[in-house]
């Protein structure tokens, strides 16, 4: 995998609000990467990448329902420059076997030190 050479701007996308604050403001001075929106619904991101389109979605494992692998693959269809990773909180094969099937860039646990899961966010593919 290889480093992005600018500024990455990511969306969040966690139904965990405060999840969501707290690795906004974690990298809100962050050189490399910005945290540009954060959302409950995959939904709700999806409207919005129609005006504003991240590098990146860091999207919660808990929203690979039917319906979010139905967005996910309208994303990856209509912007398949915008490489998404998924986050969770165990590893599970079966969120594991369903990212790779939906061409996820990037399975990573949340509870990573939050250097170590920066690190690996800018190493997207």
């Amino acid at each position: 995998m290889s480093k992005l050479t600018k500024m990455t701007s990511a969306f969040i996308v966690d139904e965990n609000a405060n999840f969501c604050k707290s690795l906004t403001l974690y990298f809100e001075d962050d050189e490399d990467l910005t945290i540009t929106n954060a959302f409950q619904d995959l939904e709700s991101a999806f409207q919005t990448l129609q005006t504003n389109q991240p590098n990146l979605l860091l999207i919660d494992a808990k929203l690979l329902d039917n319906e979010g692998q139905k967005i996910i693959k309208k994303i990856k269809t209509q912007y398949p420059i915008i490489k998404c990773i998924l986050l969770t909180s165990f590893l599970d094969n079966d969120n594991h076997t369903k990212a790779l099937q939906l061409g996820i860039s990037g399975y990573l646990i949340k509870g990573n030190d939050p250097e170590a899961l920066r690190s690996e966010i800018l190493k997207v593919d």
